[in-house]
């Protein structure tokens, strides 16, 4: 039977013409205990092919990417992809699933959701809302993929802030107030002349801003008055300040691609040590070393 373009998009794993052993999705007879657990959030299930756990060693399998394909390996392997070597087919390093046939209006992240919304990297990454919006999608094409603005007149003119952007929905949930992450988006837009950023780039320029690398109101046509106060040490505040910072730093980077917040726990050990994207790597804590049976998403209260 020949399969539509739309029907052959999931590939069946095999073994690839580049010597990758992808295996097959075989049943696991521990099925329901299986789901039982991940219902509570906790995850056993380990990745169909961990040798490329890593997001950079996934980026390194896209040499020889077609160059029609505008997906780029960094947005495929960000999304838990990498590279067979043959034509634009890809496999998710966790789940197995492959895909291929990519469309110039392809959303990475979307075919993934689309295609296996099971995956637990998918899960652990995205969240169960963003899955349920791309099935949501899929039932109203009409649809299109957009940040939510909400604009409001404020002294510098008119300013738009993108709430429902997942970027800013994340460092929320992570903690951080609307005040601060408007201002390090406010900053980001005049930097960058573009509204298109990530979670981690925004938290990057709030760590700038509290260190007093760059001043926000070196962004905006007409600073605020800074209120009176007693007098203090300047250059004293600012250097417990920096100090602090990079002592915080420290505890909330992922202590294997320093990039990302540390967001997932081990279990039996409890450490809070990697970012969603490394730990499936991790077999051993890289607290305590030992050996990791599970793993569970944590938020910042």
């Amino acid at each position: 039977m020949s399969l539509s373009k739309s029907e052959s998009r999931g590939l069946v794993a095999g073994t690839s013409n580049s010597g990758f052993n992808l295996g097959t999705n075989a049943i696991n007879p521990k099925q329901n205990a299986v789901k039982e657990i991940a219902e509570l959030g906790i995850n056993t299930e380990k990745p169909k092919h961990p040798q490329f756990a890593v997001k950079s060693v996934r980026e390194g399998t896209f040499k020889g990417w077609p160059e029609y394909v505008i997906q780029t390996p960094h947005d495929m392997a960000e999304a838990g992809f990498f590279y067979s070597g043959k034509d634009d087919n890809v496999f998710c390093f966790y789940c197995g699933q492959g895909l291929h046939s990519w469309e110039p209006e392809d959303v990475p992240w979307e075919e993934h959701a689309k295609w296996s919304p099971g995956c637990v990297f998918l899960h652990n990454v995205k969240g169960r809302e963003f899955i349920e919006w791309v099935k949501h999608k899929q039932t109203h094409p009409e649809l299109k993929i957009s940040n939510q603005f909400s604009c409001q007149t404020t002294f510098a003119g008119i300013s738009c802030f993108p709430h429902n952007s997942p970027a800013v929905q994340s460092l929320e949930l992570n903690g951080y107030k609307r005040e601060e992450i408007e201002k390090a988006v406010t900053v980001w837009n005049k930097m960058k002349g573009n509204t298109d950023f990530s979670a981690s780039d925004i938290l990057q320029v709030i760590f700038e801003l509290e260190e007093g690398n760059i001043k926000y109101e070196d962004y905006i046509p007409h600073p605020q008055p800074q209120p009176s106060g007693s007098v203090i040490d300047v250059d004293d505040y600012k250097s417990q300040l920096r100090q602090e910072n990079q002592t915080l730093k420290a505890a909330l980077y992922c202590k294997i691609c320093k990039q990302e917040q540390v967001c997932v726990a081990f279990l039996p050990c409890g450490h809070v040590t990697t970012c969603e994207s490394c730990a499936p790597a991790v077999k051993y804590c890289t607290s305590c070393n030992k050996f990791v049976k599970g793993t569970i998403r944590t938020y910042l209260a």
